[in-house]
């Protein structure tokens, strides 16, 4: 058969890498009198501190969904009573994440790999991902098929309202 030609449309997306640090001025003399080791440990500090900050920086535009990325109408959101972490909204969640397709109808073919919640939220999380047995009512079987369906991130950035404000749509 004869082949079709496709076409590649452009999209312009702005990124702009900045440059943070913190400078600690040191001499000789501190550090031939440096015996409680303060500056070794401050540089261990200093690399936690940057660790934090690259973490911040991160969960800071995740956040802020920019563009409302994560939305009803992106398929990528569930909201309402029924979205609450439980075994059902954790299969509807995976479920939506695998039949997310692109503009012309084709598969993306995403597989879910971490669950993201908030410390509050790790207890239900490992027991949905980690027991092998699922409590219910009606006379169904019992095993956990949502077992090591995905790996869990606890994330404390999630709660901390007061620093990361949620714009979520």
């Amino acid at each position: 058969g004869e082949l079709k030609h496709g076409s590649i449309a452009e999209a312009l997306v702005g990124y702009q890498a900045d440059t943070f640090g913190k400078v600690l001025s040191i001499d000789r003399r501190d550090v031939i009198d440096d015996d409680l080791s303060i500056f070794e440990d401050a540089a261990a500090s200093y690399g936690r501190m940057a660790m934090r900050k690259v973490s911040d920086l991160t969960y800071d535009v995740l956040l802020a969904n920019a563009d409302s990325f994560f939305s009803v109408g992106n398929g990528n959101y569930l909201s309402g009573a029924d979205s609450a972490l439980g075994i059902a909204s954790l299969a509807a969640a995976i479920a939506a994440m695998r039949t997310q397709r692109d503009d012309e109808g084709n598969d993306l073919d995403l597989m879910p790999a971490t669950l993201l919640v908030t410390p509050e939220l790790e207890p239900t999380a490992r027991m949905l991902l980690e027991s092998e047995l699922v409590q219910r009512a009606e006379d169904v079987p019992t095993g956990n098929s949502l077992r090591r369906a995905v790996n869990l991130e606890v994330e404390p950035r999630l709660s901390n309202t007061a620093k990361f404000a949620t714009k979520a749509s």
